[in-house]
């Protein structure tokens, strides 16, 4: 996290964790405040890493209006960052993907998800069931067909939660791949994308033992306790 957002983690307290963890390097993502979006708030963002106790890279947002830093920032950093689903500061819609890629030559880490088949209908009382039924399973394997369809090999998708085909490659976290709803209750586990049926996470944990998945990460995304605590 840290800039604006110190009061969850800093550089510091994230990557002493890290090496006491046996981890010696680190993708540090955008999604902070200010995002990581332009020359400028890359520049901070760097300043600020200077301050790792482990060696670090740093992945670049991209939204529908940043297409014209892509040719300044991509010496500086080691990935982008595209998220499907609509976010003020990332959003880019899925026609504009493919001319992205061709304009770039580093990997594009995907959070993939459509928000066109997010439920509006959901009943479940438990919350965590209530975030499975609206960001449901559907919405990532849209995503993913597109992005299969564009057969690219810069694209990457991220912290799947469902076993998907060939053709990209992908990373797993350890909370989606040892972790289902039959075992997790309360707001502490809510994530994004959410936290599955225990029979999609058994397929998945099977996808991963075939070595189908490239990548064991983190997605190290902290919050504040009271943050995590709140309501939906």
């Amino acid at each position: 996290r840290g800039l604006h957002l110190s009061y969850k983690e800093t550089v510091e307290s994230a990557t002493r964790g890290a090496l006491k963890g046996g981890i010696c390097a680190i993708f540090d993502m955008p999604n902070t405040k200010p995002p990581v979006v332009d020359r400028k708030s890359l520049k901070k963002k760097k300043k600020e890493l200077k301050r790792s106790f482990v060696d670090y890279g740093v992945v670049f947002g991209v939204n529908s209006n940043n297409h014209n830093e892509v040719e300044y920032v991509e010496n500086d950093i080691v990935a982008y960052k595209v998220f499907m689903p609509k976010n003020d500061d990332f959003f880019i819609k899925k026609c504009e993907i493919p001319n992205f890629l061709k304009e770039i030559n580093k990997k594009v880490f995907f959070h993939a998800e459509d928000d066109e088949f997010f439920s509006k209908n959901c009943k479940e009382e438990e919350l965590l069931k209530y975030h499975n039924c609206i960001r449901n399973v559907n919405a990532e394997i849209s995503a993913v067909r597109f992005l299969l369809s564009l057969r690219d090999p810069k694209i990457h998708v991220a912290h799947i939660t469902y076993p998907h085909e060939g053709g990209v490659t992908y990373e797993v976290t350890p909370h989606h791949l040892l972790l289902s709803l039959s075992n997790t209750k309360d707001s502490k586990y809510k994530v994004n994308p959410p936290i599955r049926e225990e029979e999609v996470r058994k397929k998945l944990f099977s996808m991963f033992l075939d070595g189908k998945i490239t990548t064991f990460a983190s997605d190290h995304a902290p919050h504040a306790e009271y943050e995590k605590r709140g309501s939906y």
